[in-house]
């Protein structure tokens, strides 16, 4: 099949594709340590694309490559089929028109609401200038703050006037360093909600980097989990919590149990039952994933499970269950009863909803550790 091909600044050809956003192994290091390794991925025009990872993943650095405020070691990056940054080639942050909200949000203290907004526009006319100005507060929500002074707002109205200022140029894709960190959690919710009608109300592209998967679940199109530089999967939230490709997310992304197993005559034995191997050879050793929505269990006293704990939570209630193996797994219940610590109990799960993963996995990105799905 024959493929169209565009030409770049630097005239050499590539595919042309729907992406806006394109990285092409993109590598960084920081003091002889790699922070990026060899990313490659595509963003879609209109796209909420959320970048998930714990501290040092590597995912703020992606950000700042895009943003063009750290040029990349090696690899090539696209916007809109143009290449921003490649080897001996770099375009300055100022031409790429990207807009950025920061962590801190990074208003200036000096100049009122309007003025902070106005700040990129200082180009346009005075008329054009203040179009964009009012339409930016009607946006947010921010007609009555004009002429408040960034110390005279909540931290979320703080986050909106950012969020105007970054806005208000018509950037090809705005990009956004933990948005929701510096609100408390009564807020919190409110505020995602508020940027996510934003977002789609604008039809503009957007790239958000958190460490929180509620974040993340609540406002993605498309998720990527980062690890130590890495993409470890890239799905939407419903497949990343019910089907993740690797070890590392099936832990990190949703509250999961791993349950050790051996492969014996055509089953997985472990401590809550057998499951279908799934393709494991026998005498392979594994760990079965379990999410405390998967566990059900009734008191019973000839159960080989122990409730340990438990956090009332208002309308579910989380237990602790020990098993007789002395592993622990965790259940979501109803709390319209509960079931007293130290109770005896019988478990069930539910193992359509259960993963299998080898134990031993020397390389994280090889195919032997990938995930074996037990229907």
């Amino acid at each position: 099949m024959t493929k169209q091909i565009s030409r770049t600044n630097d005239s050499r050809e590539r595919p042309i594709d729907r992406s806006l956003i394109e990285l092409r192994e993109i590598s960084k290091r920081f003091l002889n340590r790699d922070v990026v390794k060899g990313l490659s991925f595509n963003i879609k025009r209109g796209e909420l694309f959320v970048i998930l990872g714990p501290s040092g993943s590597g995912k703020t650095t992606t950000l700042r490559l895009l943003a063009g405020l750290e040029r990349p070691d090696a690899g090539e990056i696209f916007i809109n089929d143009q290449m921003i940054a490649g080897r001996n080639f770099f375009i300055q942050p100022e031409a790429r028109n990207v807009g950025m909200v920061f962590q801190e949000y990074a208003l200036f203290p000096n100049l009122t609401v309007k003025d902070n907004i106005a700040f990129g526009l200082h180009k346009l006319e005075k008329i054009e200038r203040q179009r964009i100005i009012e339409r930016m507060l009607e946006l947010v929500g921010l007609q009555d703050h004009i002429n408040r002074y960034p110390h005279e707002l909540s931290g979320g109205e703080q986050q909106r006037v950012a969020f105007a200022r970054a806005l208000a140029p018509s950037p090809v894709v705005i990009l956004l360093d933990e948005p929701f960190s510096n609100v408390d959690a009564d807020m919190r919710l409110r505020i995602r909600r508020d940027m996510q009608r934003i977002l789609r109300k604008s039809n503009i592209t957007a790239i958000l980097v958190t460490h929180n998967q509620e974040d993340a679940f609540a406002i993605a199109d498309r998720i990527a989990v980062m690890n130590k530089g890495q993409i470890e999967q890239i799905a939407t939230p419903s497949e990343m919590y019910h089907s993740p490709a690797t070890r590392f997310v099936a832990d990190f992304v949703g509250e999961a149990d791993f349950i050790n197993g051996a492969v014996e005559n055509n089953l997985i034995r472990t401590a809550v039952g057998d499951f279908p191997t799934a393709g494991f050879d026998s005498g392979t050793s594994v760990q079965v994933m379990i999410r405390p929505s998967d566990i059900s269990f009734k008191a019973d006293k000839e159960g080989d499970g122990v409730v340990t704990d438990l956090e009332f939570k208002g309308s579910e209630t989380l237990y602790f269950l020990r098993l007789s193996s002395g592993e622990f797994v965790h259940s979501i219940q109803n709390s319209e009863s509960l079931i007293e610590i130290g109770t005896k109990v019988k478990i069930e799960v539910r193992p359509a909803q259960v993963l299998a993963f080898p134990i031993e996995v020397p390389d994280p990105h090889s195919q032997q550790s990938r995930p074996r799905v037990i229907e």
